[in-house]
């Protein structure tokens, strides 16, 4: 009789484990998927990241260029005795370019 209850005992115990694993295993799953979520985030986070420094270097350049060209017309213009209208729209074109580094 003792031995039948601890047989009985001892399988309770073995069944209420495997219940208690499966149920860890089910949460390191949810877990491993939303690290592997996050990692995704993270990444895509950082791709954006150097598409901005991109896009912030190449407005820049852009913004260098269109200040060199306002230099060289407001040069042409003082040398030539020219209208101001070119200059004029060139400072806007540099002035637009530096509001977009903004």
């Amino acid at each position: 009789w003792q031995a039948q209850m601890t047989y009985d005992m001892l399988r309770a115990k073995i069944v209420k484990q495997r219940e208690e694993f499966r149920k860890a295993k089910d949460v390191e799953q949810g877990q491993r998927s939303q690290v592997d979520a996050a990692r995704k985030r993270e990444e895509e986070a950082q791709q954006a990241t150097r598409e901005a420094k991109e896009r912030t270097a190449k407005a820049k350049e852009n913004a260098d260029e269109a200040e060199e060209k306002v230099k060289k017309a407001q040069k042409a213009g003082v040398e030539d005795g020219d209208d101001s209208s070119e200059y004029n729209q060139k400072k806007k074109d540099v002035d637009d370019a530096m509001d977009k580094l903004d």
